[in-house]
């Protein structure tokens, strides 16, 4: 799947677009004339209809009668020159402005970037410590800032300042041109953090204007509060910085001895800024979260393509699909402050055997309250973003699926003090993940139990993106060991069809109790759970038991006619669904009382 040519929005066959440099977006918008301008701001999607074809390391974009032809530099345009345009108005012309502003941002951006590595040498290495990474909350040392650094907080708070009095939805590609001035002063000047925000928001306004599917206003909104917070604090502060405010270029890397790893579950990335792949979750011995990753520069389809690659991890012969539901010992591991795991090649990996959800490091954590585990999401959100541990902001639901209602998938959250209703939604809408394809099929699940992992939705209360679910409720094939990957891996109607129709015998069971006919709903009850039997015994997840009535000889033992051979078909057929219709059993149930009369 991977070695296939993706077709590109262009209709043409791509295996990548290039990136840009946020300086040379910001040249070729501010070279461009205003008349210019405003054609791509009422048309801001137009690059996208052109046909893109490869040639070569070169990228040719057919506009029309006109060509634009894009050499990027290790798949990155770091130079204006290396876009060109077949007409006579290029380099100031419309199919430049549109095709550099079709192109995805480079940027160095902490945990979702492909960070370069800096692995420790042998000689420098520290003693072990036998657990995953995690932050430091030690304060870190002030920073002066140089005059450089003050003027580049000051170009941003007045870009953001600009677009927070226009609106995003009014934003123009000046206001563009104006952030990625802004995010390319800052990356000269080592402001990291603050232009890695400076970047999120022209995406965000960018993918706004274009109406792109992930686009999402409370994280632009998130961007934008980020960004001024920053430069008025950078601008403002009399003295050192704040080294938060300033950010870290690259992660880094220090020995973390041997590790004994819990594969957890595997999370689709797709982001508003261009990077997609796939992100492993990790339990160690004491609890504590690690993730291995494999996020690059792509669309939304490399997720099902990292999910299904090899992971780059102790030499490790896996997928990360496979390590996502594995158990693992690592020896020599790095890691970073914020608990993503390295790939050196000093680390050794061995896989030792499948991980259950039911093991002890794993289900401890759907043994903490609801309102603890949000506890500590608060307080990890009041240290910076390199500083927190890995999954800071996942919780763990034990939970009664209530039903799919507008918006997503209404659950009851069990682990929780008291009862707490919480609103369980897609991560992101992109049709090339299973997020919300799952979501339907859980929804069928109405009355039934669940485990969830999921990341709190911090811009509405009560809601969690859903990554991951488990249950008995759920028949799954046994190399899913007991749960799924929402974004990744997909559900059928088959994986949840037995207790679908199990709940629907139980609502009729409900009804022959209302109209006083207990023995006709305990004789319901029993036939769901043979046919649930015996449906688990298809899926190898349980023997039957043997005292359970197998239904072929139910009418004659107790003179239900017709109710044994539909039985007994549904039972060999392992569907509970093919099981006598409620009109029968009301019947059947009205002759076993004459019966019992007599």
């Amino acid at each position: 799947m991977a070695d296939e040519p993706k077709r590109d929005r262009g209709c043409a066959q791509v295996s990548q677009r290039p990136r840009i440099a946020a300086g040379v977006a910001a040249e070729i918008l501010a070279a461009a004339p205003s008349r210019v301008r405003k054609r791509l701001d009422a048309d801001t999607d137009m690059a996208e209809r052109w046909t893109w074809e490869p040639d070569g390391d070169a990228l040719v974009v057919h506009a029309g009668a006109e060509t634009v032809r894009i050499e990027p530099d290790a798949d990155t345009v770091r130079a204006a020159g290396q876009l060109s345009c077949s007409c006579l108005l290029g380099p100031r012309c419309g199919h430049l402005l549109a095709v550099a502003a079709a192109l995805d941002l480079a940027e160095d951006q902490d945990g979702v970037g492909p960070s370069a590595e800096r692995e420790p040498d042998e000689a420098g290495r520290q003693p072990p410590e036998p657990d995953c990474p995690r932050a430091n909350p030690s304060p870190a040392t002030p920073v002066d800032l140089s005059r450089r650094q003050r003027d580049a907080a000051a170009l941003t708070w007045r870009a953001g300042a600009r677009l927070l009095a226009t609106g995003a939805s009014a934003a123009t590609a000046t206001a563009r041109s104006d952030l990625l001035l802004a995010a390319h002063a800052c990356q000269e000047a080592g402001l990291h953090r603050l232009g890695a925000a400076a970047i999120r928001a022209a995406t965000g306004i960018r993918d706004l204007a274009a109406g792109r599917p992930e686009f999402r206003l409370a994280g632009l909104a998130e961007d934008l509060a980020e960004l001024l917070a920053i430069a008025w604090r950078l601008e403002q502060r009399d003295g050192a910085a704040n080294p938060a405010d300033i950010g870290v270029g690259r992660r880094r890397y220090q020995p973390v001895g041997s590790l004994h790893l819990h594969g957890l579950a595997s999370e689709a990335v797709a982001t508003s800024s261009g990077y997609a792949g796939a992100v492993v979750w990790l339990v160690d011995q004491a609890g504590r979260l690690c993730a291995v990753s494999d996020v690059a520069p792509g669309e939304a389809t490399r997720a099902a393509e990292a999910y299904r690659s090899p992971v780059r991890f102790g030499q490790l012969g896996l997928q990360h699909r496979e390590l996502s539901r594995s158990r693992v010992i690592a020896q020599g591991a790095t890691g970073s402050t914020d608990g993503r795991l390295g790939s050196g090649s000093g680390v050794t990996a061995t896989r030792v055997g499948p991980s259950s959800w039911d093991d002890p490091p794993l289900t401890a954590r759907w043994a903490d309250p609801l309102e603890e585990q949000l506890e500590r999401v608060w307080q990890a959100l009041e240290l910076t973003a390199g500083e927190r541990p890995a999954g800071a902001d996942l919780v763990f639901l034990d939970s009664i699926v209530l039903g799919l209602v507008p918006g997503g998938l209404a659950l009851q959250a069990r682990n929780a003090h008291r009862p707490l209703d919480v609103l369980g939604v897609v991560p992101s809408e992109h049709a090339q993940l299973a997020y919300l394809e799952n979501l339907r099929h859980l929804g069928g699940l109405a009355g039934h139990r669940l485990r969830l992992i999921g990341r709190v939705r911090l811009d509405r209360p009560r809601t969690v993106a859903l990554l991951a679910a488990g249950g008995p409720a759920l028949e799954l094939p046994a190399a899913l060991q007991g749960r799924v990957n929402l974004g990744l891996d997909r559900l059928t109607g088959s994986h949840t069809v037995g207790a679908v129709a199990a709940r629907a015998l139980e609502a009729d069971a409900a009804r022959l109790r209302q109209a006083q006919l207990a023995t006709a709903a305990d004789l319901l009850d029993r036939l769901a759970e043979a046919g649930m039997e015996t449906r688990r015994t298809l899926t190898r997840r349980a023997r039957p038991t043997p005292t359970r009535p197998a239904g072929t000889g139910l009418d004659r033992r107790h003179d239900l006619p017709g109710v044994g051979r539909p039985l007994a078909a549904a039972c060999r057929l392992g569907d509970v669904s093919k099981l006598i219709p409620p009109e029968r059993a009301r019947a059947a149930a009205a002759g076993w009382h004459r019966e019992g009369a007599r």
